[in-house]
């Protein structure tokens, strides 16, 4: 069924053949790339990886980015295990991130984005430009999957 009740589901897209490209990003040459790839695309996907589910405690560890299906990088910034990489600085890469993370006229999206809003916040960051939730789409859409009967 379709989320307005009528018909079959569409088909979701077969990206099995899709080229795939994803970058850990551990240098300033690769990020100021990826950045510029940022401000270039039409829509970005946004997500911080952190150590806690609470966003007020929680510690930023890495931040992934993609520009469209298969093309993604995710920046490493507080991993610490034996043989982890030399990772780029928090501070410098927020800073670099900043102005495009509070463009309003850079579109994103994200899962959970009233999460990354606080722990970007939590930075003195004030992220605009949301366009899409895809948490909240998600219920949306199948908001009639959850409902129990009485």
């Amino acid at each position: 069924m379709r989320a307005d009740g009528t018909g079959a589901a569409p088909t979701p897209p077969d990206h099995s053949a899709l080229a795939r490209h994803y970058e850990t990003v551990l240098d300033r040459e690769q990020l100021a790339a990826w950045i510029n790839r940022l401000r270039a695309s039409p829509l970005a996907a946004l997500d911080t990886e952190t150590d806690s589910l609470d966003p007020m405690r929680a510690r930023i560890v890495g931040i992934s980015f993609a520009v469209q299906p298969g093309e993604a990088a995710y920046v490493p910034l507080r991993h610490d295990f034996p043989g982890a990489p030399d990772q780029l600085p928090l501070d410098e890469v927020l800073g670099l991130l900043q102005p495009w993370l509070e463009d309003a006229a850079a579109p994103k999206l994200g899962q959970n984005i009233k999460y990354d809003t606080h722990v970007l916040a939590n930075h003195g960051i004030a992220v605009r430009g949301w366009l899409h939730d895809t948490m909240l789409q998600s219920y949306v859409f199948e908001a009639h999957l959850d409902r129990k009967s009485t």
